[in-house]
């Protein structure tokens, strides 16, 4: 069986773009939501997002976010995997286990 979670939208901001402390609880979701990526991740993740690499019927390629940055697909695929880990255990420990415990 297939489940659905809601997710809410969370603002990913790169290291050195800390935000200042009493920030908006909507626009981020958890205090480390600025440390979860590094520069080089989130500027490659941005990219891969808005070109439309995680889209359902997938409109770029990781051939097309590489070449966006002159960079080769394997390193390209390093640096979405180490974001997409970063942001999918930063999920998991924010969201997911409060889901679970609720139940």
């Amino acid at each position: 069986m297939r489940r659905c979670f809601s997710v809410p939208r969370v603002a990913l901001e790169a290291r050195r773009d800390r935000t200042p402390a009493g920030r908006d609880i909507e626009s981020v979701a958890a205090s480390d939501a600025e440390n979860l990526l590094t520069d080089r991740q989130l500027e490659v993740f941005r990219t891969a997002l808005e070109a439309g690499y995680y889209d359902v019927l997938r409109e770029a390629t990781l051939t097309d976010v590489a070449s966006a940055f002159g960079v080769t697909k394997s390193i390209c695929c390093d640096i979405l995997h180490r974001a997409e880990s970063a942001i999918a255990h930063w999920f998991a420990d924010e969201r997911v286990d409060s889901i679970s415990h609720d139940r």
